[in-house]
């Protein structure tokens, strides 16, 4: 991974939540499978999108 690319990425955190969403369909499973709370899932996700 480029140096710049880890600069644009917010942490490891947000891809893994970005991740787990895109492949089980809803932030709610994604949160569940984490063992997180879905609005921790969305805020990770917006944190992707910002960059």
């Amino acid at each position: 991974m480029s140096e710049s690319l880890r600069r644009q990425i917010s942490s490891p955190g947000a891809l893994f939540a970005f991740k787990a969403t895109a492949r089980l369909g809803s932030s709610a499973a994604a949160a569940v499978e984490m063992n997180v709370t879905q609005p921790s899932i969305s805020y990770r996700s917006r944190t992707l999108k910002s960059t």
